[in-house]
């Protein structure tokens, strides 16, 4: 299959993708603010007082940087830096999983397919072959996401 058609392709997943990120933050902060409302409290009242919309509100805030990355692991895909590709999906998969988002997870997940097959990507020998110092440098970023979701995991735990 042609690159031009793999990716006019793929655009339209990302696009789909993107838009969602991108829209996550305006829709989590009119939830606590309805909730807000609804208790009758102001906006930090209701954070000071569950903290599980405290963690909502962190998670939806890191959505726009999950566009940017997105949005960087398209123009690596058109560039052919699979590397790239690999390790960041990969990771930001895992750092869906982690914030138990159902949905996010299988928005990420049918990127991941789609760029698998379109693309003959074994994503598992990629990671394999790469050094630690490979993985950092490729995945600075996303490790930054999985760093924030890790933290958010451990803290639901303790609610």
């Amino acid at each position: 299959m042609p690159t031009e058609m793999i990716n006019a392709k793929l655009n339209k997943y990302f696009l789909i993708a993107k838009s969602i990120f991108i829209l996550s933050p305006i829709l989590g902060y009119s939830y606590i603010v309805t909730t807000a409302s609804l208790m009758q409290l102001s906006f930090e009242e209701v954070l000071a007082s569950d903290p599980s919309l405290t963690i909502l509100l962190i998670l939806t805030m890191i959505n726009p940087y999950i566009f940017f990355l997105l949005n960087l692991v398209q123009q690596k895909l058109e560039t052919d830096e699979l590397d790239f590709v690999a390790i960041n999906i990969t990771i930001l998969l895992l750092s869906q999983v982690l914030t138990n988002n159902l949905f996010y997870v299988m928005l990420i997940s049918v990127l991941f397919y789609k760029i698998a097959s379109m693309y003959n990507i074994n994503f598992l020998e990629i990671i394999k072959k790469l050094s630690v110092k490979q993985h950092l440098v490729l995945g600075g970023g996303s490790y930054i996401v999985l760093f924030i979701t890790l933290v958010c995991f451990l803290i639901k735990f303790q609610i």
